[in-house]
């Protein structure tokens, strides 16, 4: 998702408000459209720039949400898929 790219690339350019502005919009795209790895992904570079910004709380938030989901995603791809009997 290019949103979660430009985020990711402000936040390594220090634009802290670019970057959790960019990410906060990439989140809710991906969330109305259930994409988990990208929705974790913009979590994560709002996580960085929150702590940027001295926002601990926030950013906790954000990390934890982010970590729920990059688990979620984990276990969908390693569990064992049903035969079907």
């Amino acid at each position: 998702m290019i949103l979660v790219d430009l985020a990711d690339a402000l936040g390594n350019a220090e634009r802290w408000d670019d970057a959790k502005r960019h990410a906060d919009r990439a989140a809710s795209m991906a969330k109305i459209h259930r994409y988990d790895g990208p929705r974790a992904q913009a979590l994560y570079c709002a996580a960085r720039a929150l702590l940027a910004g001295g926002d601990n709380t926030a950013d906790e938030e954000a990390l934890k949400q982010s970590h729920k989901l990059f688990d979620e995603l984990a276990t969908r791809t390693t569990s064992p898929r049903s035969s079907g009997n």
